[in-house]
């Protein structure tokens, strides 16, 4: 035995020799795994959560026509796209966001084409006839059910896609903290993936809430959120990028009773008793019975947050609407819902006015001014905050507006408006019209009491 070679130098060197050992056994079965979900043989993601807290492959790839298009990977939670590799002079835009910006209902992840009805359609007929003879490019980049983390992410991507301009609108999903460095990095590796969901299953549909979880240090989750604002128009700042930044509309009449007409079913109880109790069921039942003075004195007596909302649709009956705004938005800002709270439109606010290269778009203005008396409800949303067509074409010319008071259309772009009307739009893209007479100003929405 050599002099050097002591006891306690083998043990390091049969550590070191197992430890390497153990390494390129995992890095294999890690590539390994890797290789058979590429080529569709197994899954490794659990399910929708999985999808829409970080970005874990690429969103885009060359599809080798000479364009890019969406990945299988990203087809889950985003449309498909397709835009030009060489650009060869397009006016490229991406648009950024959660479901509301993809167009939720009309579009989703789930077809294998874009469909019609949200932001995307309206905006892209609008633009090919404000700049006729343009090449137009605008790429739906938005992902259901994410939050400002992922939409940070994307966005860093899309950067690099030579884009003239990011349209960005998130907010809707926010509660959730960012995940540390660490699992956000083992994400992904598809060995990690596979071994999380064999060791932590995905809940069942039936056992999910209908609704984002929302962490209880609110200020830490809006801090998150205005890094993540400043995060993108930073970046896009150093790419030479202007940014429309929107504030997000909210149904404030949303009952949540009625998950709107293209919700699916197992996402938790709509019964209004499993909801609520004591005080705020009895002035509910009082609203619903049109005992709307009785209702106000039962509700302002309780402390329960639920009383909000139906002080809310009492009041609205009583066409004090002013009031009604403001205890609505209370209400939205303690039980957001899946909405925009309004301190977080404040956040949006405060960013844009702090950064030259970002341009407000105020969406959430634009749906109050639509609405009867200032109170967004069921006129113009499906249900929280996916919009009907309607409003969605609002959202649309809203943006459009914005490209031409900022000057930010390609050179050509002489302010005017689109020539073809809405309900000519709206036959074309085969939307079947949502005509109730229950959506008349006053009216609190229609399935209320669903």
């Amino acid at each position: 035995m050599s002099p050097t070679d002591s006891p306690s130098r083998r043990r390091v060197r049969t550590f070191a020799v197992a430890l390497l050992a153990a390494v390129l056994v995992l890095g294999a079965a890690n590539a390994l795994v890797e290789w058979l979900e590429r080529r569709g043989l197994v899954d490794t993601f659990r399910g929708r959560d999985d999808f829409v807290r970080t970005v874990d492959e690429a969103p885009w790839a060359d599809a080798g026509d000479g364009f890019y298009e969406t990945t299988p990977y990203a087809r889950r939670t985003m449309v498909p796209s397709r835009f030009r590799v060489d650009k060869q002079g397009a006016w490229r835009v991406f648009l950024l966001g959660e479901s509301f910006m993809m167009g939720t209902p009309y579009a989703h992840q789930k077809d294998e084409v874009e469909k019609p009805g949200g932001i995307a359609s309206w905006l892209r007929v609008a633009l090919d006839e404000v700049l006729p003879g343009h090449a137009i490019e605008v790429v739906n980049a938005a992902a259901g059910g994410q939050v400002s983390d992922r939409v940070k992410e994307i966005a860093e991507i899309a950067l690099g896609y030579q884009p003239d301009l990011l349209v960005v609108a998130t907010c809707n999903n926010e509660g959730v903290l960012p995940l540390n460095d660490v699992t956000r990095a083992l994400r992904t590796a598809g060995g990690f993936r596979m071994l999380t969901k064999w060791l932590a299953p995905s809940t069942a549909p039936e056992g999910r809430a209908y609704y984002s979880p929302a962490d209880r240090d609110l200020e830490a989750v809006r801090a998150n959120f205005r890094r993540n604002l400043d995060t993108i128009v930073t970046a896009a700042a150093a790419r030479g990028v202007t940014v429309l930044l929107c504030t997000l509309p909210a149904n404030l009449r949303y009952n949540d009773f009625h998950q709107g007409r293209f919700a699916t079913g197992g996402w938790g109880s709509t019964n209004r008793e499993d909801q609520l109790t004591g005080c705020a069921l009895e002035g509910s039942l009082l609203v619903e019975q049109a005992r709307h003075a009785d209702a106000l004195q039962v509700l302002g007596a309780c402390d329960d947050v639920e009383a909000l909302r139906w002080m809310g649709f009492a009041l609205i009956a009583l066409e004090r609407w002013d009031e009604a705004r403001t205890v609505l938005e209370q209400y939205l800002e303690l039980v957001p819902r899946n909405r925009c709270r309004p301190s977080f439109n404040a956040v949006i606010r405060d960013v844009a006015r702090h950064h030259p290269n970002v341009r407000l778009v105020d969406l959430e203005a634009r749906a109050k001014a639509q609405a009867p008396y200032g109170v967004p409800g069921y006129e113009q949303f499906d249900d929280y905050c996916h919009m009907k067509w309607n409003g969605y074409a609002d959202m649309a010319d809203e943006i459009l507006v914005a490209l031409q008071r900022y000057q930010l259309l390609p050179s050509g772009g002489a302010p005017q408006r689109p020539r073809t009307d809405r309900e000519t739009l709206r036959k074309r893209f085969g939307i079947v019209s949502d005509k109730d007479p229950s959506m008349a100003p006053g009216a609190v929405g229609p399935g209320l009491w669903r």
